[in-house]
C-alpha cells in the first residue's frame, strides 16, 4: 500500500500537498487546480475549484496501480464535507473510531472532522473512482451569506455553525440517483473557462442544497419509520421488490396489498412514509428508471422498451418520459448515439 500524507487540509493547499507526494505538477486556470495522475502511479485527474464564498468543489476521477491511502493531518481546521461517490467504492477511517467506514457507489456522506481528528481515504488497487466533494469552510461561508441560518434542521444548524470544528459529525446516507445525475452534469464544458467557472459556482450551491435536503428527508424518514411496526416495514419493502420484478405486468394497489398481506390503505401509507411516493407514483418512477437504463444499454426500439416496462401506449410512455426527464425517449436515445 502507498501512503500519501498531507500537511494541510485547507483549500486549495491540499492539492499542492497531494501533487508533491505524487511528484506531479499542479495546473491552475480561473481558480481550478488540477493534477494529472502520473502513469507510474495510475491514471486520471484530481481537480479542485475554489470559490470566494467558502465553498470548493473537489473531484477525483482516477485509479491507482496500488492501493493508496490519503492521510489528512489535523494541523488546521477541517472543512465540512458533503461527499458523493459516483463510481467505485472508498474506505474512510477516523482516528477516533475503531472500525473503518465504506462508502459505496451512489452513496452520499456528510463529514465534519474535529481539529483533533486525523482521517484517511483509501482508494483500492486498480479500481476506478469518481468521488466528488463540496467542501465548506464554515466561517467564511457564514460570513458571505447575507442572511441568518433559519431553524430548519437542528443537526445541520449545529454543524454549519461549528466554525472551530469542535464536534465530530458523520452521516452516511442512502443511495441517491438524483445526485448522480447532477454530478454527471458538472463536467460538460461550456467551451470557455470563464463560463465554466460561473456554471460550477452555481452547481456548487445547487449540489450543497440537495445534499442538505437529502439529509433532512432521510432523517425525517427514519423518524416516521419508527411509527411503523418492523413487520409492516418488511411487507412494504416486499411489495417494492415485487414491483421491480414485475414492471412489465399490470400492477394494482389491491393486488400488491393482497400478495404481501397488508390492507391497501396501510400499503399506501407505508409507501408514502418510506419512499415519499404513492404506490402508483413509485411504480411509474421505477418504470421510467428501467426505461432510461434500457435506452442506455440496449438497442431496443421505443415500442419494445414501452412493452418491457408494462406501458401499452407508446405515446403515453413518451409523454411521461418527457415529463420526468425533459425530453422524449427517442431524442434521449439519439443523443446517446451522438455521444458514442
Amino acid at each position: 500500500m502507498n501512503f500519501i500524507k498531507t500537511k494541510s487540509v485547507s483549500l486549495p493547499h491540499i492539492i499542492f500537498d497531494i501533487a508533491n507526494e505524487l511528484k506531479a505538477t499542479v495546473k491552475e486556470n480561473c481558480g481550478e487546480y488540477s493534477i494529472e495522475i502520473p502513469t507510474r502511479s495510475g491514471a486520471g485527474v484530481i481537480k479542485m475549484n475554489t470559490f470566494k464564498n467558502g465553498l470548493a468543489l473537489l473531484q477525483w476521477d482516477c485509479y491507482f496501480h496500488k492501493t493508496v491511502e490519503f492521510q489528512f493531518s489535523n494541523q488546521t481546521c477541517h472543512s465540512l464535507k458533503f461527499l458523493y461517490c459516483l463510481e467505485g467504492e472508498i474506505t474512510q477511517n477516523f482516528q477516533t473510531e475503531t472500525e473503518p467506514r465504506t462508502m459505496a457507489q451512489y452513496q452520499h456522506v456528510i463529514v465534519a472532522p474535529t481539529q483533533e481528528t486525523n482521517y484517511t481515504i483509501r482508494f483500492h488497487k486498480n479500481k476506478r473512482i469518481k468521488l466528488f466533494g463540496i467542501e465548506v469552510v464554515r466561517e467564511e461561508f457564514l460570513c458571505k451569506i447575507d442572511y441568518k441560518i433559519p431553524n430548519f434542521n437542528l443537526p445541520l444548524e449545529n454543524i454549519l455553525q461549528d466554525v472551530e470544528a469542535n464536534s465530530f459529525f458523520y452521516y452516511q446516507g442512502l443511495k441517491n440517483l438524483e445526485l448522480a445525475d447532477m454530478y454527471g452534469e458538472i463536467n460538460n464544458p461550456k467551451a470557455h473557462h470563464f463560463l465554466d467557472k460561473i456554471f460550477l459556482k452555481g452547481q456548487a450551491y445547487r449540489l450543497l442544497s440537495h445534499h442538505m435536503l437529502a439529509f433532512i428527508q432521510e432523517t425525517e424518514l427514519i423518524h416516521k419509520e419508527n411509527n411503523l411496526r418492523k413487520a409492516e416495514i418488511t411487507l412494504i419493502k416486499n411489495a417494492a421488490a415485487l414491483i421491480l420484478l414485475e414492471l412489465s405486468q399490470p400492477l394494482t394497489i389491491e393486488n400488491l396489498a393482497k400478495r404481501v398481506g397488508l390492507n391497501p390503505n396501510k400499503l399506501q401509507m407505508g409507501f408514502k412514509t418510506i419512499f415519499q411516493l404513492t404506490v402508483n407514483k413509485y411504480i411509474r418512477r421505477k418504470r421510467l428508471e428501467r426505461a432510461k437504463l434500457l435506452l442506455k444499454t440496449t438497442d431496443f426500439s421505443i415500442s419494445q422498451i414501452s412493452e418491457e416496462i408494462g406501458i401499452s401506449s407508446v405515446s403515453y410512455f413518451s409523454k411521461i418520459f418527457r415529463e420526468e426527464y425533459g425530453e422524449k425517449p427517442s431524442i434521449f436515445k439519439e443523443a446517446l448515439k451522438v455521444k458514442c
